[in-house]
């Protein structure tokens, strides 16, 4: 199955004179209709008071991990070395932060409405009702076969299986936790015409390119699944109902009872499991 790769990583930045997140708002002055061009299809922009890239979709993990570090580069280059960007989970913003400039309004919902894999409908957005902003990791996946609206439905289950449990192990920032109140809950994904945008990620798999490459291990794992059409046998193995509390709770003791269950390849549970050394900047080469 031929598959392309993307992702809108939303990273935060942080003013290293001043030890602070900041907003990007008077620092990039863009949004998402009049983006920063990073050059290699690349670009960067406002999403309310966070730091949003995005660029091409990417045939294989090699290429969208070295796309992904190249985005990084170009983006650092262009902030300096007062700015830094940083994938941050979850922070709370002051009112002098959220002020509206250059037409962008950081108390703004986004427009585009994401649904629910399990119920079918359409996820209530929820407002702004204090200064605090959530980073994530948005995954686009495209193929020929994901265009078919029952098979977009049985991936997204599937990447919260594999993929959102994981997560649930492997990210050692308990503010993901309060990040669900606002975003990234069991089964949120977006229809798309090559596929599905699955959002349940937050940014913490971006701290560095082992983690990164550990959740595209984890989506060619499922990718895998769909091509050869096992999904109904993972489905008997497990109570979705318990793949959707350890999401939306962070429970990682039953999201690893779930991997376990699903039989998950040892090499792969090893990795979720294990206790990484993390330097951002230093891992990306930034």
């Amino acid at each position: 199955m031929k598959i392309t790769y993307g992702a809108d990583p939303e990273l935060m930045l942080i003013d290293v004179q001043e030890e602070r997140v900041v907003s990007s708002i008077p620092i990039l002055k863009r949004d998402k209709y009049n983006p920063i061009k990073l050059g290699s299809n690349a670009q960067m922009y406002c999403d309310n008071v966070l730091i949003e890239f995005a660029f091409k979709p990417c045939t294989s993990k090699t290429h969208f991990l070295n796309r992904l570090q190249n985005t990084f580069q170009i983006a650092q280059t262009l902030l300096g070395d007062r700015i830094r960007i940083f994938p941050k989970i979850v922070h709370e913003f002051d009112d002098i932060q959220l002020q509206k400039e250059y037409n962008i309004d950081p108390k703004e919902i986004g427009c585009n409405p994401s649904h629910n894999a399990y119920t079918l409908e359409v996820n209530e957005a929820i407002p702004f009702d204090s200064g605090i902003r959530t980073g994530s990791f948005h995954i686009h996946l495209g193929s020929e076969k994901l265009r078919d609206v029952r098979t977009k439905i049985s991936i997204v289950r599937l990447l919260d299986i594999f993929v959102g449990c994981s997560s649930i192990i492997f990210t050692k920032d308990e503010t993901a936790k309060y990040r669900r109140k606002y975003y990234g809950r069991a089964g949120e994904f977006r229809y798309t015409p090559y596929g599905i945008e699955y959002r349940v990620l937050d940014n913490f798999a971006l701290l560095s390119p082992k983690l990164t490459e550990l959740v595209m291990d984890l989506t060619n794992y499922v990718l895998k699944i769909i091509e050869e059409e096992k999904q109904k046998i993972i489905f008997d193995l497990i109570d979705i109902a318990q793949v959707i509390e350890a999401i939306n709770t962070f429970n990682s003791k039953l999201a690893e009872e779930i991997l376990i269950k699903v039989k998950l390849p040892k090499h792969l549970m090893n990795r979720i499991k294990n206790i990484y050394k993390i330097d951002f900047y230093k891992d990306w080469n930034l």
